[in-house]
């Protein structure tokens, strides 16, 4: 999806991918006015009523002047990107800022032992026990965590009517919870900590923008008591969701050689938790790290397998675009909807569209497109490392392979060759394609030199070789 001009047969004319700096890109602005709203509210952080107004007034204003006069349509333009700019800062506003004035976080200054009650919101996860001989081995065990959407704190014989989620850590492993479960637990509420020097991983922040001001800590699983569950649709669907990739983490178990099978859980699923930490320290310094997150080269992948295996049943048009599009939105589903996936996913999702509507597709556009997406959906991923990353390697992509003379030409074979010439031949479109794909790897190290050397502190320039290998 990133190739300059890609092709594509349809039954009435042709779908075709373009990188074109002549395209029109109306979806650029936009994502850019967005952006710059999410980054003005996390610096001033202006009332949710001051961004409401301010929205509906620029886009009120912006439509009115370009119905009443056209000639004043760059200004019209300007007030609409500035509606759109006071959208992103209000719909930032309300995730990172907003809270209820029955916000669990306000009882948990003193980290006191409490009783609390919720509903899990997400898929019980287990961190594998550590390996560091250092600790005593009553330390060195699993550890189970998911998020708790609370409701009622029993605290001091008092009960106390609660809002907002919980990040929960046990020391042990949970019997069989599953998302949408009515829940008791006992535990030590605390806010989440602040790094502890300067450069550390920032947990709070991290957490703050899933919505999580503080944590609960249950020392063993019998702290947890299952009360009940909820029979809502949307409970229906996360308990699926859940069985379903359990049961591919099951696969994945059974086909797997107990060495390969963290790392294979990880490339499928992007489950990191069975993963040592040597491992993944071994895959940031080769500068292989993404492989190991689920991202657009791990969908890319899925939907070329999809696509080729519909043609090969020689489904007609409308069914291959459907099961396309389930099997993207299913794998969104399955490994969490990540910002990578999400991202890829919706690249995808819109380069089916565009086939099925025969439409010439702009590859930026696309990016942009999904870019507003992901924004109005989560917008402190703005903020996100991988969010950030993954933008920036698509984009180094589309324009890499933007630039005529780095494109692969392809030789055409020649009548009466001999099979001496045919090897060659196929040799030197072979050597091509290696040196465009080094070409592109170097590309996206140098572009991510800033963000990976302010984020993990790492150059990693023996990546632009593996990453051709691995690929």
């Amino acid at each position: 999806m990133s190739s300059s001009n890609v092709s594509v047969p349809s039954s009435r004319t042709q779908t075709r991918l373009t990188n074109a700096s002549g395209h029109r890109l109306p979806a650029a602005p936009v994502a850019a006015a967005i952006a710059l709203g999410i980054a003005i509210d996390r610096v001033v952080a202006l009332p949710a009523m001051a961004w409401g107004a301010l929205c509906a007034v620029s886009i009120v204003a912006g439509c009115c002047l370009l119905r009443c006069s056209t000639r004043r349509s760059r200004i019209a333009g300007l007030l609409v990107l500035a509606g759109c700019a006071t959208l992103g800062g209000l719909r930032h506003h309300t995730v990172w800022s907003v809270r209820s004035v029955q916000d669990i976080a306000r009882y948990a200054d003193d980290a006191p032992l409490v009783r609390l009650t919720g509903t899990v919101a997400n898929s019980v996860a287990v961190r594998g026990n550590s390996q560091d001989t250092s600790l005593p081995e009553w330390r060195r065990i699993d550890q189970a965590y998911f998020e708790l959407e609370a409701d009622t704190l029993i605290e001091d014989a008092r009960t106390i009517d609660v809002a907002g989620r919980v990040r929960v850590d046990i020391n042990g492993v949970l019997p069989a919870i599953q998302p949408g479960d009515r829940v008791e637990l006992t535990g030590r509420l605390y806010r989440t900590p602040i790094p502890a020097a300067e450069g550390d991983f920032d947990y709070r922040a991290y957490l703050r923008r899933q919505g999580i001001d503080c944590m609960l800590r249950c020392e063993h699983p019998e702290a947890v008591r299952k009360t009940g569950r909820d029979t809502g649709v949307l409970a229906e669907l996360s308990r699926l969701r859940d069985r379903l990739r359990r049961q591919a983490e099951e696969l994945c178990r059974q086909q797997l050689s107990p060495e390969h099978f963290a790392v294979g859980e990880s490339l499928l699923l992007g489950v990191r938790s069975h993963l040592p930490d040597e491992t993944q320290q071994a895959f940031l310094e080769s500068g292989t790290m993404h492989l190991l997150a689920i991202s657009g080269l791990h969908v890319g992948i899925l939907l070329a397998l999809v696509w080729g295996l519909c043609n090969l049943l020689n489904l007609s048009p409308n069914w291959r675009a459907a099961i396309v599009l389930c099997t993207l939105l299913g794998y969104t589903l399955l490994t969490d909807i990540r910002p990578p996936v999400l991202r890829a996913s919706i690249l995808g999702v819109l380069f089916v569209l565009g086939h099925r509507l025969s439409r010439t597709i702009s590859s930026r556009n696309l990016l942009a497109v999904s870019a507003i997406v992901i924004l109005l959906y989560r917008p402190t991923d703005l903020f996100d490392a991988g969010a950030q990353l993954s933008f920036l390697c698509v984009a180094t992509i589309i324009e890499v392979s933007n630039i005529r003379w780095l494109q692969p030409r392809l030789s055409a074979p020649v009548k009466g060759e001999t099979t001496w010439q045919l090897i060659r031949r196929r040799a030197g479109r072979l050597g091509r394609a290696v040196l465009h794909t080094w070409l592109i790897s170097t590309a996206i190290w140098l572009a991510t030199i800033p963000l990976s050397a302010w984020h993990f502190q790492l150059l990693t320039p023996i990546g632009t070789l593996l990453n051709v290998l691995l690929v």
